[in-house]
């Protein structure tokens, strides 16, 4: 599926299809690239093997091809968009993509709500939480604190697409806030500054929503000492953590708040602690 500057040979997505499966490469990847630029499922792209892939859609899949494999070019960033919750949303390089991982924080906090009328997202960054919680609950008053003006200006945008009403605050952690919250939630960086993670990842996402100090717990820590100060009476902290940093969160969330449980992923890896504070 080679093309030439200028001149685009007509593939079919039978070809196409043949054409990575030769790159042994992971297909995920290649398929996310396929789909999204042909504007195609995945299904309908298995029905339609003998149609002809438009000639610009074909050239931009080749360029997003060749960033992919030779540069370790994330995908999303790549195609501009990623999906979260089952909604799409926008991304962009300096913001981190929404990861499926994250989203049983979302499924905990939704089964927590209770009474719950006012969230604070602490870290934003695209929006997807703060924007899929308000979509999940239109009654509740979200609020979405990011310190990267970047995240802000693209959570703007990803609720404006989603007509999603929210808060935006501009802030380190807590310093720039002053209301109480029914809920706090939050996926702060909490990988050790020397954890071997993917170069995609590693090259391309931010590091600033990605690590932090004292082998990853200096944010999280920080966030389950100062978050009852801004925490309505019986609220609720819910983070995301480390799934290897369990009991040292667990030791430390328990002299804060009043309970503590932790829940697993779909991988069965420790990854959303549900904090209650004290009354």
């Amino acid at each position: 599926m080679a093309i030439s500057k200028g001149q685009i040979s007509l593939v079919t997505y039978k070809e196409c299809l043949k054409y990575l499966h030769s790159l042994n490469y992971d297909l995920a990847p290649l398929w996310f690239l396929l789909c999204e630029i042909t504007n195609k499922k995945r299904s309908d792209i298995l029905l339609a093997q003998d149609e002809l892939i438009p000639p610009n859609q074909l050239l931009r899949l080749q360029l997003g091809i060749n960033r992919l494999i030779k540069e370790n070019y994330p995908p999303q960033y790549f195609v501009g968009h990623t999906y979260f919750f089952g909604r799409k949303f926008y991304v962009k390089e300096g913001v981190l993509i929404p990861r499926f991982d994250t989203e049983i924080l979302v499924e905990k906090t939704l089964e927590n709500l209770n009474d719950a009328q006012t969230i604070l997202d602490l870290g934003t960054g695209s929006g997807a939480i703060a924007i899929t919680l308000k979509k999940e609950r239109p009654y509740l008053n979200v609020s979405a604190l990011d310190i990267s003006v970047n995240a802000l200006e693209l959570t703007k945008i990803n609720a404006a697409f989603h007509n999603a009403k929210l808060n935006l605050i501009h802030s380190d952690l807590f310093n720039e806030v002053s209301n109480l919250y029914d809920v706090i939630v939050t996926n702060p960086p909490y990988l050790d500054l020397n954890e071997d993670i993917m170069e995609m990842v590693k090259k391309y996402e931010p590091h600033l929503a990605l690590y932090s100090a004292k082998q990853g717990l200096e944010i999280s820590f920080d966030i389950i000492k100062r978050a009852s100060s801004f925490l309505s009476n019986n609220g609720l902290l819910i983070m995301e953590l480390h799934s290897e940093s369990k009991e040292q969160i667990a030791s430390l969330a328990n002299e804060y708040f009043s309970s503590v449980n932790f829940y697993k992923d779909n991988n069965n890896h420790t990854r959303v602690m549900v904090a209650r504070r004290f009354r």
